[in-house]
């Protein structure tokens, strides 16, 4: 048992002394090639093998000048054959050549060891190099239009790679422009295609871009770049980790385009250079009928083909001085389409009439420039007519009380059965019975002065007391701070329609506007940030506790009463 341990540290002295004695020899290091002649735009792979010790890393600056290391590996290897002791390793590295000709790959070194220089020849691209004519296998194709553009015009740049091999890995530059300031603007996702070239079909992937030159001048396109990986279909032996596959590199051809100034007429006009431009509106081919005081929305929608949205100009609404206006905020999109970016712009804005009568709003054009046939066109929306009605006034129902007619006494009257005032018919005196006649007269006045009084209180009106009118008003005020609670500004503006009506004589119907001019500050201001927070451009933050300290203290100062004696009773006076 000793015996046998002593063999295996025997052993295991040796090997370290062979490692060591190993080091000190010189290291061998052999370059190698996959291939002599490559084409440019593809990857090749050099190996390195290091046989023996090698000291200190591989010095690659020199390699570097003349290719561009894609990725790199190491695998290494020890023996031990017969009491012989021998390791290596190989460094991988896979190449793309960055200039044609003939290239030399440099002598590299590991310390004081360095490998043989080699020679690649790198050929052109759409040579044959006998393998499988790669280069016509994958192709890069870049095109534009129009090649001549205005300023702020667009440009629609497409790119398409067009492959008849598998690739595992693709990834493609974006645009790089030169010379002028350029907006770019991706269009959509890209597109499959297919395709034929010089007799071959391939598969193409389309990748679309819309340009917008903000200068005049002379605009570069810089080439476009492919890098990707395609499987070469070769494995080593005994490669248990394979490869995945050959880089491929293409490049694009440069493009120029001219970029023309505006014309001289566009001087004193908004500059709109697109393909196509639409105005709509919402209220055109008919009358718009409005009540003071109540808001109605007209929306105007303008949409551009070749002219992104940011481009497009707000429109100026003219609008009579008895309307007050609360424009939204503009909405501005864009969209894809095949004849490029297609730009739209949203405008709404809230009328408020407040006075009655009959109006007619503007029409409405916008100039805009014809890329395609170079010159100027005109969109127009029609003026439009409106009607704006008063506020309708309370009629009396033939539920609610009416106002006494007053009862002629010039004949003696009596009241029938139904109530309704009957004339009397005269009565002849007979001075016989006179006594008799006067006792009869007598007894007539007093039922028809009790009939005329029970008659009166019976069709006379009833009035709504107060307790009712306060009842009223208490629950209206109760549904409306209810409302507040939620905070939403169109349900507030709807119940405090109904709690005006509560506290106005009869029932008054008061637009919003009216009602908050005859109740004063602070209550008007609140109800006009509310509207404002409804229609208005700015929108504002409308506080509904705030609204509701306004309210309470007109309810409590006094000021509710004021407001309701300003107001028309339904009853006159007697």
């Amino acid at each position: 048992m000793v015996v046998h341990r002593t063999r295996n540290i025997l052993l295991l002295i040796i090997c370290l002394v062979l490692i060591s004695a190993g080091t000190g020899f010189a290291a061998k290091v052999t370059a190698s090639a996959e291939r002599d002649r490559v084409v440019d735009g593809e990857s090749f792979q050099l190996d390195l093998k290091v046989e023996g010790g090698a000291e200190g890393d591989a010095n690659l600056e020199a390699l570097e000048a003349e290719f561009e290391i894609l990725g790199r590996s190491q695998s290494s290897q020890m023996k031990f054959v017969n009491g012989d002791f021998s390791r290596s390793f190989v460094l991988s590295l896979t190449l793309m050549p960055r200039n044609i000709g003939v290239r030399q790959v440099p002598s590299i070194c590991f310390g004081q060891d360095c490998s043989q220089p080699l020679k690649i020849t790198v050929l052109p691209a759409g040579s044959n190099t006998g393998n499988r004519g790669a280069q016509d296998d994958l192709l890069l194709e870049v095109e534009v239009e129009p090649e001549t553009v205005y300023v702020q015009g667009q440009i629609l740049l497409t790119v398409t790679l067009l492959s008849r091999i598998d690739l595992l890995q693709a990834g493609l530059s974006e645009p790089q422009v030169e010379g002028v300031e350029t907006v770019v603007q991706r269009l959509g996702d890209d597109r499959q295609t297919q395709v034929m070239r010089n007799g071959f079909r391939y598969q193409g992937i389309e990748r679309r871009y819309a340009l917008f030159p903000q200068q005049s001048g002379a605009l570069r396109i810089a080439p476009f770049q492919f890098d990707g990986q395609v499987a070469d279909g070769r494995q080593r032996r005994f490669d248990l980790f394979p490869r995945g596959g050959r880089q491929v590199r293409r490049h694009s051809r440069p493009i120029d385009v001219r970029v023309d100034p505006a014309p001289d007429s566009a001087a004193n006009r908004s500059w709109l250079p697109a393909l196509e431009l639409e105005l709509a509106d919402d209220w055109q081919g008919k009358t718009q009928e409005m009540t003071v005081g109540e808001p109605l929305t007209r929306t105007l929608s303008l949409r551009a083909t070749g002219l992104p949205s940011a481009q497009l100009p707000q429109v100026d609404f003219d609008v009579p001085s008895q309307f007050k206006t609360y424009p939204d905020q503009p909405l501005r999109k864009d969209f894809s389409s095949d004849a490029g970016i297609v730009g739209s712009l949203e405008q709404k804005l809230a009328l408020v009439p407040t006075h009655p009568g009959e109006y007619e709003l503007p029409e409405i054009r916008i100039d805009w420039w014809d890329v395609s046939s170079r010159r100027w066109r005109t969109v127009t929306a029609a003026s439009v007519s409106v009607e704006v009605r008063a506020v309708a006034e309370t009629k009396p129902s033939s539920s609610e009380p009416v106002a006494d007619e007053p009862v002629e006494f010039a004949e003696k009257s009596q009241v029938g059965e139904t109530g309704t005032p009957q004339t009397m018919k005269p009565v002849t005196r007979d001075p016989g019975v006179w006594p008799w006649l006067t006792l009869l007269v007598g007894l007539g006045w007093l039922g028809t002065l009790f009939l005329l009084l029970k008659a009166r209180r019976g069709n006379s009106p009833v009035e709504p007391s107060d307790d009712d009118a306060y009842v009223q008003e208490k629950q209206a005020y109760r549904d409306l701070q209810q409302v507040l609670k939620n905070g939403n500004p169109q349900r507030i503006r709807a119940a405090l329609q109904k709690y005006i009506k509560t506290t106005t004589t009869g029932g008054e119907n008061l637009s919003l506007e009216q009602f908050a001019a005859r109740a004063g500050d602070p209550l008007r201001h609140e109800l006009e940030t509310l509207d404002a927070s409804l229609y208005g451009k700015e929108k504002p933050v409308m506080d509904p506790r705030r609204l509701e300290r306004a309210i309470e203290q007109w309810r409590t100062t006094g000021a509710r009463e004021r407001t309701r004696d300003e107001l028309p009773g339904l009853y006159p006076p007697k």
